[in-house]
């Protein structure tokens, strides 16, 4: 249930970095296939957990002080936003 509550907490940056670097790849004349969503997705999570890290230092004690460590929720929540990308990726990717 904090995998949730965490990956809510990201959802925002996460989205918007994907599609950051989604527009960054198609102005470099990268086609958007599976492959290159993949790879703006892993560096859309990667980026959303620095920035969300950097700016909600103090929200990381909520989760500590349920019991859980950090690297297992954000592990977790990039299982969640893999299982995310594969479900897009079947169904509207090329």
């Amino acid at each position: 249930m904090l995998t949730v509550q965490y990956y809510y907490l990201l959802l925002w940056y996460n989205a918007a970095f994907t599609i950051i670097f989604l527009l960054l790849m198609m102005q470099q004349g990268l086609p958007v296939n599976r492959g290159s969503f993949f790879v703006s997705k892993l560096l859309g999570y990667g980026f959303a957990v620095v920035v969300h890290f950097y700016l909600s230092k103090y929200q990381y004690i909520y989760f500590r002080n349920a019991g859980m460590k950090l690297r297992g929720i954000i592990l977790a929540a990039a299982v969640a936003d893999i299982i995310v990308y594969l479900l897009v990726a079947i169904t509207c990717l090329p």
